[in-house]
Parts: structure tokens; sequence; C-alpha cells
């Protein structure tokens, strides 16, 4: 218990330090600055190149799908969802409590029922109005008074919202609030989750995964992967389908499990060349962006360089790029798209691997010190909606990346937008909940 406890300590710590720079999730540079040369940890940066070869035809966008439900984590997101083209604030309200200097609200806002559902920085869970954001349906404490919140997390499922607090899992009705059922597990829980066909999905500090029921909590297996002592904020959350649970560790490992009893049926490491660079991000093993599917092939991508998408059923390697990704990919046709690490917008053919555009994010007269975390991508009314902490929303064309517009939104946004009914939904590092349309 107290290597676990060392471990947790050590990750938490390291979360917060100020080398991760400010589109990762770090803390802003300090105003004091200590004399001498400053070298960035990131100058092992790989150069992404359009593959020249690549078949460009006419991008065939989805149907554009109405959607009442949005969860930012462990399925496939629909592909294309409806938006008005037009674009104008609708509303704003605050969501209870800023996060911690030392760290970042990780929950997305979730939309289901008719409501917004947005965990704080300090441990109360919120139900707003999706409809009138500024109406508080209700809200709960979810740390008991006690002041040990960090890094939590929200899924949602028939009905019950399952929050990740420390070490403690709660399940609560989303109608109403109350508390179903807690149970608290022996290592702090990562803040990432996954509900779905009434089992409970969730990953502790220590790379153990629990497949607990929803009705009452009780473990039904367990899964382990290679304990890591470090790694960055966030993690990525479980992939659940009919036949597979695919589980991505921080240690680079990514499993396909039988939902059922969690025997593997195939594994592989996302570790790549970037481990051997002198970086001190690109060291870590991370994998934080979730693995996503189109049914037949899943896409997964980490810290270190690895993106590839592999067969569902027999785990064997399709294709493979050398993209460091920490943002959970979006797909949409026969397309992939992401964020890589160097603040770039990328579009890839699903089938192949080959990329069909680079689009670099930052504006032209943005200063290098001047970093933005990107959030994305979401597409939705047949644009690429990309969110940055510089109080900016960029829509881009799927077809070539070029930047269609810039709107003006609330600042310190670090999550991806949220859309359903037709209305973007933002929460920023503020615990400010805006709704967009």
């Amino acid at each position: 218990m107290k290597n676990k406890t060392a471990v947790t300590l050590l990750i938490l710590v390291l979360t917060g330090c100020s080398w991760l720079p400010d589109w990762m999730g770090g803390e802003e540079e300090a105003e004091k600055k200590m004399p001498g040369t400053r070298i960035s940890v990131l100058e092992d940066k790989s150069v992404l190149a359009v593959d020249k070869d690549a078949e460009k035809p006419a991008i065939s966008l989805p149907q554009v799908k109405v959607n009442d439900f949005f969860q930012d984590a462990g399925s496939t997101p629909a592909e294309n969802l409806a938006l008005p083209e037009k674009f104008a604030h609708i509303e704003e309200d605050s969501s209870g409590d800023a996060s911690p200097r030392e760290f970042r609200i990780t929950a997305s806002p979730i939309i289901a029922g008719n409501k917004v559902f947005v965990l704080d920085g300090d441990g109360v869970l919120f139900a707003h109005d999706s409809a009138s954001i500024g109406k508080i349906l209700w809200h709960v404490d979810l740390t008991g008074g006690k002041e040990n919140f960090l890094n939590g997390w929200i899924t949602y499922d028939s009905g019950k919202i399952f929050a990740i607090s420390a070490s403690v899992v709660t399940c609560l009705s989303a109608e109403n609030g109350n508390i179903l059922w807690q149970r608290e597990v022996d290592t702090p829980i990562k803040p990432s989750a996954i509900a779905k066909n009434g089992t409970l999905f969730f990953i502790t500090s220590d790379n153990e995964l629990y497949a607990v029921t929803e009705e009452d909590g009780r473990t039904l297996w367990m899964h382990s992967g290679i304990a890591t002592n470090v790694g960055i904020l966030g993690a990525a959350a479980p992939l659940v389908t009919e036949k597979y649970v695919i589980v991505p560790y921080s240690s680079g490992e990514i499993f396909a499990l039988r939902p059922d009893n969690g025997k593997p049926v195939w594994s592989d490491s996302l570790t790549g060349k970037k481990s051997n660079s002198n970086s001190s991000v690109y060291a870590l093993t991370d994998i934080d962006a979730d693995p996503v599917t189109d049914g037949q092939f899943v896409y997964a991508g980490s810290n270190q360089g690895v993106f590839l998408a592999k067969e569902l059923d027999s785990g064997r390697t399709v294709w493979q790029k050398e993209i460091s990704v920490l943002k959970t990919p979006w797909l949409a046709g026969d397309y992939i798209y992401l964020l890589d690490t160097d603040g770039q917008a990328v579009a890839m053919n699903k089938k192949d691997g080959r990329i069909r555009w680079v689009a670099p994010l930052a504006a032209k007269d943005q200063k290098p010190e001047d970093k933005v975390a990107w959030n994305g991508p979401v597409m939705a009314g047949g644009r690429l909606l990309i969110s940055g902490s510089d109080s900016s929303l960029l829509f881009l064309a799927p077809d070539d990346g070029k930047i269609i517009k810039r709107e003006e939104i609330i600042p310190n946004v670090y999550l991806r937008p949220a859309v359903a009914n037709a209305t973007i939904f933002l929460l920023n590092d503020k615990a400010r909940l805006a709704s967009y349309r």
C-alpha cells in the first residue's frame, strides 16, 4: 500500500511540473525566471509531411446526425453532428469552483437526458438544464467535506452517473442526484472511466483495470498492465464494444479483453522511437488519447510517436505512423482527424494511414512563447471544431484543413467541445460552463 501511495504522489507531483507546455496542460511560466539560457525540452520535433502519393478525392461527409447525447470517452463518436452554420454565444454560468493551481479540471461535460453534467475542481457534481444552463437542477458534493479531491471523472449510462473522486466511485441517479451506491478501492483511480452495457470500467494509478457492475459496484473481474512511476496529467478511457474492451495503459500497452471475463484476445505496445529521445516529455510512455473504432478496425496512438490501425478481431497491425498524440481522434467517413503534440491538425485516410493534410493551428502572429492548448477535434455541421485555451474556437474545412473562421469563446478551455442538440458546450478551467449555437 505504501508503494502504491508513493507512486501516486509521484504522478501527481510531476503532472504539476512546469516543464509540461501549456498546450499539454502545464502551468504557466513563473514571472521570475532563473538567469541563464533556457533550452526547450521539446527540441526533438518530427515534421509531419503530407503523403505525396495519397489519393485526394473530394471528401464525402457523413450525413448530419441530430444527437441528444454526448460523452467524450469510451465509445466511437458520431461522425458528423448537427450544428447550425451561424455561431452565437447563448448563455454562460458558473458550475462550482475552479481547479487547484497545480491541476486541471479533467472531466469533460456530459449531455444526456436534457441535462449537462459537470464535475468542478472541488469534487462537486452539477446537473444543468441543457436548454438553459443557468438553471442548476441539482448538485452533490462527492468528497463528503474532505479536501482530498484530485482529477475527477464522470461517465453516464442508462440513467446513472458514475463519478470518480480519488479512490472512490460514486453511482448517482441522473434524474435527481441521489446516491445509489459508493465503493472505495485500494489505489487512486485515474481520471478516465466508461460505463456501458451494465458494467463500469476504470483504471487505477498502478494500471489495474476494474470491471464492476453498474447495479451495485461489485467487482466482476480485474486485469493488470505494467505499473509506471510517472505520467502526464490525464488518462485514456477503455473502448467498449459488444465483443471487446480495448484497454490503454500508461505503460504504452494496449489490450483487447473479453468484456464478460477479462480474458485477453490480443495485445501490443505503443512505445516508439521517441522513447529514446532526449526530450523529457517524449520519454513518457503514456496513452492519453482514447482508442476509437469503426467496428472493423481500432485506431490508437501514444505520446511516444506511435499511431496505428489494428484489426479489431485479430489485433493485426494494418498500418502505423510516427505521430505523437494526447487527444482523442475523431472518425468521419473514410478519414480520421486528430491533433498531434506539435499543435497541428492532421487528416489521415483510415484505410492506409496516408496523410491527406497537416494544418498548423497557431495564428500567424502568435509568438513562440505563447503556447496554446488545443482540444478536439469534433466534426459538427460539416466542419472540424477545435477549441483553444486562448479563447478561440477554430472551424476547419475537413477537405483541406484550412481554417474557415476563428470565433471568440470563454478563456482557459482545456477540454474538447461537447456538441448535442445542435449546441456547443464548453467548460473551462475556472468551472465556467458556456453554450454556443
